[in-house]
């Protein structure tokens, strides 16, 4: 049997899925705790492009901010597990 839990999680992973890799790559540094200074210097890009990739991850994802995004990214990640 399917929990919501679990429609949450394969949601979520979807949802990731639509991502660009430069957005994903964004958000997997983000999630590891980077600044947006620190993940435009780890990707060659300006802190700007960091920030204007992270806005299309928040549209994309239907999330308010990193926090959110960071959240949904680790617990699709993790396969929901976290509470």
């Amino acid at each position: 049997m399917v929990n919501e839990a679990d429609n949450d999680v394969a949601r979520w992973r979807e949802q990731l899925a639509t991502l660009s890799s430069r957005e994903r790559d964004a958000l997997v540094l983000a999630a590891s705790g980077l600044r947006s200074t620190d993940i435009g210097t780890r990707l060659g890009i300006s802190e700007a492009t960091v920030k204007s990739h992270l806005h299309r991850v928040y549209l994309k994802l239907n999330v308010k901010n990193r926090v959110e995004a960071t959240a949904m990214y680790l617990r699709a990640s993790q396969g929901g597990n976290q509470r």
